[in-house]
């Protein structure tokens, strides 16, 4: 007799109950000798319990791997139990864990796949790595920007990969600030997750404020992160130097590059000669002259001798007297028959700079062998 709300089974169901139980029992037992993945995953929820237990407690690799699978085949209902085994005492049951999430693609896994990153197991790490990055997810980005801050270098290089991965370009900023890294292998790192991303527009930004900052400490940091960074911030620079609308970014941009130093000579000059842009190729010849390197002396001679613009003939005619290599003197020459008298008169007073200084390093010379 029934009594109450309670229904018996019907013998049907009951049979169809145990059918699925028996089912899934006897594919768990040939889990590590053929594949049986596809019909598990098609069976759903009730294969989710043991195939975590696969996970945990079984020592065959193959039986760990393939249970793993079939819980990434099954989707949304095995995320829950993979969750709970990013946690667990077995390295190896957390690096499949970290995969399968990866595969499956639940934003419910970043949280801990960020955790996974600070594994002590490197394999852990790799997996949960390579799952951030597969799963390319806008809501991965907040936690990876801090995790550039980590106190371990293993978490603050995989962030930068990933970041790198995943290409979005708010990561830029933050990235441009992880260059001061102390450890070199995150540094490189990360100079290459800025080229993948590769937003030359935020990059000048985030570092055209800091050199405007009204902190004189923030200034002077962001100068000596140029100097650090070297070739890195050039590319940006001379991006934003030759494409940029605004003058006032494009002297900036300059001015950053002659901070940067040696590694901005030859990009600068290869843009000085080959822009069709007259602003372009001033601030160029004049940022060229200002850096005094003597590989500038036949670019801005060739500029001097046969650019259109009278204007910038006659900053490169300042140019190479502010660089006073005696090798233009004879372009210089030429130049005081320019057209034009403004490009007349900075080509004699180079000239006239080029040979005082030629006179100081030969007394100087002369002095030097006497003693």
């Amino acid at each position: 007799m029934v009594t109450g709300n309670v229904q018996p089974k019907k013998p049907q169901e009951a049979q169809v109950e145990q059918t699925t139980e028996e089912l899934v029992e006897q594919l768990m037992g040939a889990l590590g000798r053929e594949d049986v993945t596809d019909a598990l995953a098609q069976i759903g929820v009730p294969a989710v319990g043991p195939l975590i237990q696969a996970l945990r407690h079984r020592q065959d690799g193959l039986v760990k791997y393939n249970a793993a699978l079939a819980l990434t085949k099954m989707g949304t209902p095995a995320v829950r139990g993979l969750l709970l085994s990013v946690e667990d005492a077995d390295s190896d049951v957390r690096a499949e864990a970290c995969w399968a999430l990866g595969e499956i693609g639940d934003e419910r896994a970043i949280g801990p796949l960020i955790m996974g990153l600070r594994d002590e197991d490197w394999q852990v790490r790799r997996n949960a790595a390579d799952s951030l990055a597969k799963m390319g997810n806008k809501k991965a980005i907040p936690p990876l920007i801090m995790a550039l801050g980590d106190e371990d270098w293993h978490v603050r290089k995989q962030a930068a990969w990933i970041l790198g991965m995943i290409g979005d370009v708010l990561a830029i900023k933050p990235l441009y600030k992880a260059m001061e890294d102390f450890d070199p292998v995150v540094q490189e790192e990360v100079a290459t997750a800025i080229g993948k991303i590769g937003d030359p527009g935020a990059a000048v930004d985030a570092i055209l404020d800091a050199l405007k900052d009204a902190n004189p400490a923030v200034r002077e940091e962001a100068a000596e992160s140029l100097r650090r960074k070297g070739q890195a911030a050039v590319a940006p620079l001379i991006h934003a130097l030759a494409h940029r609308r605004d003058i006032q970014v494009k002297r900036e941009a300059a001015e950053a590059l002659m901070i940067v130093g040696e590694p901005a000579v030859e990009p600068l000059i290869h843009i000085t000669l080959s822009t069709k842009s007259e602003a372009v190729r001033k601030i160029g010849v004049k940022t060229l002259g200002n850096m005094e390197d003597a590989r500038a002396v036949e670019p801005l001679c060739q500029i001097l001798a046969k650019d259109q613009s009278a204007m910038v003939r006659h900053c490169a005619a300042v140019a190479l007297g502010n660089i006073g290599d005696p090798d233009a003197a004879g372009t210089l020459i030429q130049a005081m028959k320019d057209k034009d008298v403004r490009v007349r008169k900075a080509a004699d007073k180079s000239l006239k700079k080029i040979r005082v200084e030629k006179v100081t390093r030969e007394g100087r010379t002369k002095e030097a062998s006497d003693v």
